[in-house]
């Protein structure tokens, strides 16, 4: 009985102890876990509801089972259930009725053998009742007296009977040894009884501890909801917000700041909730923080790798910021472009094939649109699906992003038309803005791409490619190159890190006001930033070409030439400062090379026809500006330089056409004004002439030929006195050669 309550005390004390959150929570755990009384023993000693995994069958008949296998063994010299692996034995065990241990041997005492069988009865009814009546069967055997198992004729009851006082001490001995091992066996299953109690506690224990666990997680998840769910209205709220034409910055801060914090509480509550991040990365996306919004997007995939919004979300990010890379700096040379529509087309497909949890039916076909843009056997596929969605959900919320791609999908005045679309669904659309914006300047329309960026900027104030797509617009288009300036340094500002090509925008800015120092210095600060960006070494070439470093001109432009071996502007550039070098062979095969790449290179075409005019070839250099005409007939710089070269072919009719016409396009020119001048005096014209040589003189004070051709003209008039002044004062600025050039002047028409 004290074995039986033992064998008990684990399931009772699992049940029972304190401090648990129910019993049924305790038997959830438990049915998890492996039963860990239900095998634990000796095999071979196993009764056959120990070896069934019957726990609750088990009781102290099991303990006479063990004792009957240990008397079998102990006078049939074997086991009654072999088996190569435990299995077999336990199988045995349960099916296997055991041969007689007497069967096969003249050695062992049937009576013996009949007591080892009866404990080995399969059924627990046909075994001894209890320890005492199998003890007192042995005694009997050991007394000489019949046992109960056993089935005896007349004559072996006497002779049992006539032996009894024989067989004594033998008899003591070894009931002895069967008690002291009955007692020892006894032992062993009490403590193997405790064991498993001990180890059923440890397993209830902890499924309590997992049970508890779960239980909190899953209420903490509860919680996380409810807060993400709050969160999400807001950001919701926010989105929906930038469709009204009057939303303000200000205003959509607001909205997803009040929003954050409910976030947050749910990223904390449960931060493994992939749409708690994904609502993260929304709310950075309204706010412009375009980084911050990759990394939760990133965040929440790693949880949940086919959670669709997510993907869906950071692919449209990633896309836009590739467009606008493409869109902005080097126009689409930009190294991250690639980089980010791989990315965005891997995030799509992930998406697309096996995504869950679409937020609504609008991005999972915007989301095949967008992948459609890489799809280059199919290439109406975009067109398609876009006039499908405009179909299906025409009115709703999201409609504009199919008027998005079917602007993206096609150029020109229907590109623009597309995005006009897509604008006046949404006003605040950054990328519908910032693409209508590249559009229109490429129509012509510089005003319209500067109310675009304008518009970007309102709502997206620190968005540094904006500023420098306007700065480009301002200095290329519209002249403004002190807006210029002021746009590409707030673009500095903001991305310092990154701002090698608006430090090249603005230093081709001040380059072309003049301010050669503070350009350079621009041009240093990008080259420090990206040593191979080949408009930095393009543009500190020229620069350096016109404050008379020619040798540092030439090594930018080879410089540019090895990063990009087909800019023709930096073959012409080489050219250009290889002139002054006087290496002309050299410098007209730069400019020829040049034309090659870009056969209507009017900055080549006037090149080569400088160098060949400083070789004497006057008429090749003619032809050449012919070209550069052909290709700008606007090209102020082509009519001044073939004037030149007319007027030293002696045509001075076509040299005076063509300097009137240059002046007309560009009458700030002081050097062609004093050309004008110059042509005019030796047609006879002073009076016309002295005009021209003021004119260049108030341009370029400092012009020694502008002075020597006033000296001249007022000579001719006969106003010596101003004349003698002329002279003097192009003597104190000529150089050195130039000096004897005013001197044999003076002598020639003065006489002096």
């Amino acid at each position: 009985q004290e074995q039986e309550e033992e064998g008990k005390c684990g399931a009772a004390g699992a049940e029972e102890d304190a401090g648990r959150p129910s019993s049924d929570a305790v038997e959830i755990g438990r049915e998890c876990l492996t039963h860990p009384g239900a095998l634990l023993g000796t095999v071979p000693y196993m009764s056959p509801e120990q070896a069934s995994g019957d726990r609750d069958a088990v009781d102290a008949t099991a303990d006479l089972w063990a004792l009957g296998v240990i008397l079998y063994e102990t006078i049939a010299g074997r086991r009654p259930f072999v088996g190569n692996r435990a299995s077999e034995v336990l199988a045995a065990i349960q099916k296997a009725r055991p041969a007689a241990p007497s069967r096969g041997t003249r050695s062992c005492p049937p009576e013996l053998s009949a007591i080892a069988i009866r404990c080995l009865a399969a059924e627990k009814k046909d075994r001894y009742p209890s320890a005492r009546h199998f003890r007192e069967d042995l005694e009997r055997y050991l007394e000489g007296r019949p046992v109960s198992t056993a089935r005896y004729t007349p004559f072996q009851r006497a002779a049992k009977w006539i032996g009894r006082h024989r067989e004594a001490s033998l008899a003591a001995g070894l009931a002895g040894a069967l008690l002291l091992a009955l007692v020892a066996l006894g032992a062993w299953r009490l403590a193997l009884r405790r064991e498993e109690a001990e180890l059923e506690r440890e397993a209830a224990e902890q499924a309590r501890r997992e049970t508890e666990a779960l239980l909190l997680a899953e209420e903490r998840r509860r919680e996380a909801l409810v807060f993400l769910e709050r969160g999400r209205g807001g950001v919701d709220h926010a989105d929906r917000y930038l469709y009204s034409p009057k939303a303000r910055r200000e205003e959509l801060v607001a909205m997803v700041g009040a929003s954050l914090p409910f976030i947050r509480a749910g990223i904390e509550r449960s931060p493994d909730l992939a749409l708690g991040y994904h609502l993260l990365g929304r709310a950075h996306e309204l706010l412009g923080s375009h980084d911050e919004a990759d990394g939760a997007w990133t965040r929440a995939i790693q949880i949940d790798p086919d959670f669709a919004p997510a993907r869906f979300h950071r692919a449209r990010s990633l896309l836009s910021r590739a467009y606008l890379a493409a869109l902005s700096y080097d126009g689409g040379k930009n190294r991250t472009y690639r980089d980010l529509v791989l990315r965005a087309a891997e995030e799509l497909r992930a998406a697309t094939a096996r995504g869950k949890d679409w937020e609504d039916e609008i991005e999972r076909l915007v989301a095949e649109g967008m992948l459609a843009l890489f799809d280059e056997t199919d290439p109406d596929a975009v067109r398609r699906i876009a006039e499908e969605g405009v179909r299906r959900f025409e009115g709703h919320p999201g409609e504009e992003e199919f008027y998005l791609l079917l602007g993206l999908s096609s150029s020109g005045k229907t590109r623009v038309e597309h995005l006009d679309r897509a604008v006046a669904l949404r006003p605040t659309h950054l990328l519908a803005r910032f693409v209508r914006a590249v559009e229109r300047r490429h129509l012509g329309d510089p005003s319209g791409a500067i109310e675009d960026y304008g518009e970007i900027l309102r709502f997206h104030s620190d968005f540094a490619a904006a500023y420098h797509n306007r700065a480009v617009v301002r200095e290329m288009d519209l002249k403004d190159r002190k807006g210029a300036i002021e746009d590409y340094t707030r673009a500095i500002e903001l991305d310092p890190a990154r701002a090698a090509n608006s430090l090249v925008g603005r230093a081709n800015a001040r380059r072309e006001m003049g301010s050669l120092d503070e350009a350079i210095a621009d041009y240093d600060e990008a080259i420090r930033l990206d040593p191979r960006i080949r408009s930095g070494h393009a543009g500190r070439s020229v620069a350096r070409y016109r404050k008379g470093d020619f040798e540092g001109a030439m090594e930018d432009a080879t410089k540019a030439i090895e990063i990009d071996p087909e800019d023709f502007h930096a073959f012409a550039n080489r050219g250009n400062a290889l002139r002054e070098l006087g290496r002309l062979a050299e410098s007209v095969q730069d400019h020829r090379r040049a034309l090659e790449i870009e056969p209507r290179a009017v900055t080549a075409l006037i090149g080569l026809g400088n160098a060949l005019m400083d070789g004497g070839d006057h008429r090749g250099a003619v032809e050449a500006y012919d070209r550069a005409l052909a290709a700008d007939p606007d090209s102020a710089l082509a009519h001044a330089n073939r004037g030149g070269a007319r007027e030293l072919l002696e045509d001075l009719d076509g040299a005076l056409a063509d300097y009137t016409r240059a002046l007309e396009l560009d009458p700030l020119d002081a050097g062609t004004w004093a050309n004008q001048g110059g042509v005019r005096l030796r047609k006879n014209d002073a009076t016309g002439a002295l005009p021209d040589f003021e004119r260049a003189i108030v341009l370029d004070s400092r012009s020694w030929n502008a002075w020597l051709g006033k000296a001249l003209a007022l000579a001719a008039l006969g106003r010596r006195d101003e004349s003698r002044r002329a002279f003097d004062r192009a003597s104190e600025l000529a150089p050195p050669d130039g000096k004897e050039m005013v001197a044999a002047g003076r002598k020639g028409v003065l006489g002096e």
